[in-house]
């Protein structure tokens, strides 16, 4: 909230616990990367493509530290 990642950046609602953000953005490498940063901090709704994405590359990541 403090460090917006766009200028487009609003949030649509909060909650105790949740803050649900909306951005104007298309997808790009650089926001993919930007939005891996928070980790398990971040859950992407929208749009279904980029949740997807960004589901592919955790659970490759995941797959780097085997029980």
């Amino acid at each position: 909230m403090t460090k917006p990642l766009h200028e487009s950046q609003r949030i649509i609602r909060e909650t105790k616990t949740n803050v649900f953000f909306e951005w104007a953005l298309i997808p790009n490498p650089e926001l993919i990367s930007a939005l891996l940063s928070f980790g398990e901090h971040l859950k992407v709704l929208m749009p279904s493509k980029l949740a997807a994405e960004m589901k592919d590359h955790l659970e490759k990541a995941r797959r780097n530290y085997p029980e």
